[in-house]
């Protein structure tokens, strides 16, 4: 770039900003009106150069200052919707547990309830096998009882007395002797 400030002091400065060709007129026609208004050109452009880089500066800054808070707003969200989709799965997980849990639970009382029912129904037969057993006792004491008491009978009417308050047994095969011998 060009050199366009060729002027030394603050006057000729504060001279060359109010009127150009009053400084001109003042350093004696040195310079010509077109080299100085070129000048003044080039002044200007680089005057809107530079306001338009620092407009450029400021605005990328600011572009990135709205950007960061855009990513940053972006990642909260996409940290909001991580949540909500890990919220729905624990749900679903939730959901799914309890429906196994219960079904299982299902089984187990199931499997309960035939233990129970196997043990009530062992209970009842072993009962039924007791009462069972008592009976057929009771009627074998029965018949042990009518037969000692037939042969009691018996007994007496052959007159047998020497068996009478002992048990049957040799008297029936007194009997039975005595029956053979005639």
């Amino acid at each position: 770039r060009p050199i366009v400030f060729w002027f030394q002091t603050h006057q000729e400065m504060d001279t060359l900003y109010l009127d150009y060709y009053t400084l001109i007129e003042r350093m004696g026609h040195h310079h010509k009106y077109h080299a100085m208004e070129a000048n003044i050109i080039e002044i200007a452009q680089r005057i809107l150069d530079r306001a338009a880089a620092l407009c450029i500066r400021i605005q990328s800054r600011w572009r990135g200052i709205l950007m960061r808070k855009f990513v940053s707003k972006f990642r909260r969200e996409i940290i909001r919707k991580r949540e909500i989709m890990v919220q729905c799965c624990m749900k679903i997980q939730r959901q799914f547990r309890g429906w196994r849990g219960r079904r299982c639970a299902g089984r187990i009382k199931l499997q309960h309830r035939e233990a129970q029912l196997m043990q009530q129904y062992l209970q009842e037969r072993y009962a039924m096998k007791k009462k069972k057993n008592i009976e057929e006792a009771k009627h074998r004491l029965h018949k042990l009882y009518v037969r000692e008491r037939q042969e009691r009978q018996m007994a007496r009417y052959f007159d047998i007395r020497r068996y009478e308050g002992t048990s049957c047994q040799g008297a029936m095969r007194e009997l039975f002797e005595l029956l053979d011998t005639t």
